[in-house]
Parts: C-alpha cells; sequence; structure tokens
C-alpha cells in the first residue's frame, strides 16, 4: 500500500482537471491577470527611458497605460508622481509633471526614433503573448475570453488580421473598420434609403432667372436642392441632406421638430459654372470673388445656402459635400457660437461624413501630404489608425495647438486630432460635450467650458482622457 504521503504528493502534482476542480474561465482569468502584470512591466520600462531622454510627453503615455493593466503597479505611480500617503500611494494634485518633450528638435526626434524602435519590439513581444493566450482560450471554448484576448493582441499590433477579426473588427473597402463603427454605417445608410426625397420642382428658380441655366429641382420640408444632375440623383441628395439633419438631432439630443429653417443647395459641373454662379447669384466682386474662384464650392448663412461644383473628385463630392456643410449649418443654427473653434466647427462635420459618406472630401482643412511629413490624411477611412500610430509614437499635436487652432493653421494631424477628440466626446462623454456646448453658446470662454464641463484642470488631463480612449477603440 502506498504511504498515504507520496498520495498527496501525487494529487497535488496532477492538474487541476484531474481532481475535478477545473475551471477553464477561472484558469483564464489567472493567465490573463498574469500577462496584464507583464505588459505593464514593459510599459514601465519604456516610461523609464523616455523620462531619461526628457520624453515627457511618451513616458506619460507610458506610465498611464502601464497603470491602467495592472492598477497596483507602484512605478508607474511613481512614475505619475503619486505620493504614498496613509500607507497607499494616491494621486498628488499639487505635483507637477511634465507633459512636453525637451530638448532641441533634433536631439527630441532621435530620442523619439529610438523609443519608437523598443515601443515596437516591446508591442510585438506582448502581441504575441496575448495571441497565444486567445488561442488557448477558443480551444477551450472561451468564446469572449477569446475576444478579450485578441483585443489586447490587436491594441499591440493593429497590422495583425488575425487579431482584427478576433476582436470583432471588420472589412470594408479594403480597410478594417470597428463593429461600431460598421454598425453605424449600415445604420446611417439605411436612414438615407429611408429620408424623404422631396418633390419635382417645376417652376423657374431665383438661382435659373439669375444664370440662364435650367436645372433639375426638388423641394422637401428642409430642402431646396436645385442642379445639374438627374432628378435621381437630386433625389438621392435630398434624401441624404435629410437623414444628415435626422442624425443631428439624435447625436445632439434635440426634439423631432428642431432646425426647420430651410437650406438651400445648388449643384454645379464645371469651374466657369461656379464662377458664374459666384458673379450672377451670389453677385461677389472684386477680391471677395478672386478668393473664391478657385474654391469647389460656396456658402453663406441667414439664409443657408450653399453651392459646390465636381472639382476632381467627380460626383463622390456631391453627397459628401452635402453631409458636410448641412452639418456646419445645423449646429451653427442650434449652437450660435461666436468664433466658434475651428477644430470643433470642422470636427463636427467630418465626424457626419466619416459616418454617413465614409469620405472627407470637403477639405477646409489641408490633408496634403507633402505639408504633414508625407503621411496621407485625405482617406479618412485611415484617420484612426494614423491617429493611434502617431500617439503612440509620441508624435500627436499638442492639445493646445489643437484648441487654439485657426481653420488655416489645422494640418492633416491637427484637424484629425480635433475630429478625434469629437469623436470621443460623442462616444463616451456626451453629457459632458452637450454641456460643453451649451455653455460656448452661452458664452462662456471655450477654455474655461472644456475644463468645467469635462472636470479637467489643464490640457494634460483632456489629452489622458482622450488618448485613453484612442488606444482602446482606435
Amino acid at each position: 500500500m502506498r504511504p498515504l504521503s507520496a498520495a498527496l504528493l501525487l494529487a497535488a502534482a496532477l492538474p487541476a482537471w484531474s481532481q475535478g476542480a477545473f475551471d477553464p474561465k477561472k484558469d483564464f482569468e489567472q493567465k490573463f491577470r498574469a500577462q496584464n502584470e507583464k505588459a505593464a512591466r514593459e510599459h514601465v520600462t519604456l516610461g523609464k527611458f523616455c523620462a531619461g531622454k526628457k520624453l515627457h510627453a511618451a513616458a506619460l503615455l507610458e506610465y498611464r497605460r502601464a497603470l491602467k493593466l495592472d492598477a497596483n503597479c507602484t512605478d508607474a505611480k511613481r512614475g505619475l508622481s503619486w505620493k504614498f500617503e496613509g500607507g497607499a500611494w494616491v494621486p498628488d494634485p499639487s505635483a507637477v509633471v511634465k507633459s512636453a518633450n525637451e530638448g532641441k528638435p533634433e536631439a527630441v526626434e532621435k530620442a523619439l526614433d529610438e523609443y519608437d524602435q523598443k515601443r515596437r519590439t516591446a508591442a510585438a513581444k506582448s502581441a504575441k503573448e496575448y495571441s497565444e493566450l486567445a488561442a488557448w482560450a477558443a480551444k477551450k471554448s472561451l468564446k469572449e475570453e477569446a475576444k478579450a484576448a485578441w483585443r489586447m493582441a490587436w491594441f499591440y499590433d493593429s497590422s495583425s488580421e488575425e487579431a482584427r477579426a478576433g476582436s470583432g473588427w471588420v472589412r470594408t473597402n479594403g480597410y478594417w473598420v470597428s463593429p461600431a463603427d460598421a454598425d453605424a454605417r449600415q445604420a446611417e445608410a439605411k436612414r438615407i434609403a429611408g429620408a424623404g426625397a422631396g418633390e419635382r420642382v417645376a417652376e423657374r428658380s431665383q438661382v435659373e432667372s439669375r444664370t440662364g441655366w435650367s436645372l433639375a429641382k426638388r423641394t422637401s420640408e428642409h430642402f431646396r436642392f436645385e442642379g445639374m444632375y438627374s432628378d435621381a440623383e437630386m433625389a438621392t441628395l435630398v434624401r441624404t441632406a435629410e437623414a444628415t439633419r435626422l442624425a443631428f438631432i439624435e447625436a445632439f439630443e434635440l426634439p423631432a421638430d428642431a432646425l426647420k429653417e430651410p437650406i438651400l443647395g445648388v449643384f454645379l459641373k464645371t469651374k466657369e459654372d461656379h464662377v458664374a454662379f459666384l458673379e450672377k447669384y451670389a453677385e461677389l466682386r472684386g477680391r471677395e470673388l478672386d478668393e473664391h474662384r478657385n474654391f469647389a464650392g460656396w456658402a453663406k448663412y441667414s439664409p443657408d445656402t450653399f453651392e459646390v461644383r465636381e472639382g476632381g473628385h467627380g460626383w463622390a463630392l456631391m453627397p459628401d459635400w452635402t453631409v458636410h456643410q448641412v452639418a456646419e449649418f445645423l449646429f451653427a443654427a442650434q449652437y450660435g457660437i461666436q468664433n466658434c473653434p475651428a477644430w470643433l466647427r470642422e470636427g463636427i462635420a467630418y465626424w457626419f461624413t466619416y459616418r454617413m459618406t465614409s469620405s472627407a472630401l470637403t477639405n477646409c482643412v489641408s490633408f496634403d501630404s507633402a505639408a504633414t511629413g508625407g503621411e496621407d490624411w485625405e482617406e479618412i477611412l485611415e484617420w484612426k489608425r494614423l491617429t493611434k500610430e502617431r500617439l503612440r509614437e509620441g508624435k500627436s499635436p499638442p492639445m493646445r495647438e489643437v484648441l487654439e487652432g485657426r481653420l488655416n493653421s489645422l494640418d492633416g494631424p491637427k484637424g484629425v486630432k480635433g475630429w478625434s477628440l469629437v469623436d470621443w466626446m460623442l462616444a463616451a462623454r456626451r453629457t459632458e460635450f452637450l454641456s460643453f456646448l451649451g455653455m460656448l453658446g452661452g458664452g462662456t470662454a471655450p477654455d474655461v467650458a472644456i475644463r468645467e464641463a469635462f472636470g479637467v484642470r489643464n490640457d494634460d488631463e483632456l489629452e489622458a482622457q482622450w488618448a485613453e480612449f484612442v488606444l482602446e477603440n482606435y
């Protein structure tokens, strides 16, 4: 007979399942927690490197990520200037935490490149480990657990198609799109298809009388559209405009009967048509005419009127311009914000075109790749990836430059960060965002309004909240 002690040792050495105690979910939780703690240590190592190189913006990002993965990570708390008080580490409101990179531009750039190499190496390691955990969970038929691990793998390697697919992302026009974005686009397409197209109009319009043109015309409850297109195409544009109004009312939680003032839209073909419209209908002269003749379109408020020509984008510009301009008109009508910050006005418009037309062809912001370090910001479905990459590389535009930037100073990275701020606010902080808009409409200064509405003391805290959303969702 085998000694009792030997039997106990043998039982202890056997796997849990052989003793009838194996629980795959609990096992996953333990493995997942351990992997998170391991990844957190990688972030702390990167944070210390960045701090040593005075890359303070990147260091903060790394320490914050470490703390999110492991709430007990003491090194991360030290890096964030927490204090030890009452037997525990707690945030120190009085601490001055540096958030801007220091040094000569060439030295900072060199340090950022070195950091990026280290970051990519660490990320590849974490991505591999989370992928292995996801595969293990899938074999154990832990569907949601596998998805959670794949989401982490994708966080560290957004180029991994396996991790993207495992996280629930889908392919759209050759680009990966999040489940939330895919659902939103499907809903907006359904909204456009079901919106009213108005009725054909036979009577001659004022635009026709002044220009001598014969245009296809349609009028709905909220829009009067005419243009050099077929009646079916004009009906599509009216439906797009009506759907944009409905989407705006939903996004900003307005009454169904809000924003009833009619909007006139004129859709033309060529630059010559555009100039003729400016001269004969808009009656522009001199410098004002010279400024607008090379633009793709023209707009004015009270009464709200816009005009657009095809240019190099062809028909695709027509629905894009419609959504963009209608969103701007509705935003101005609802909130009446004097001196509206450029990032907010354009960010709102792009938020709607991102969902409704998957395009950003109405370029009030310069997306020229030569002016933005060779990066191509014209494809809107790449905005999330590029925004996340810049953030991770420590090259995201400073928050202050975005918030204070005028329209002509917003390049691709800054303009898209403005759009991303709107995306974050509407997706995760809608109540605070609506409060912010209300304060702006009431005359509160933007800086004061954003601090009060979002409960932040400075740009760094706003940046931290936005950055967490981007890293988790883009």
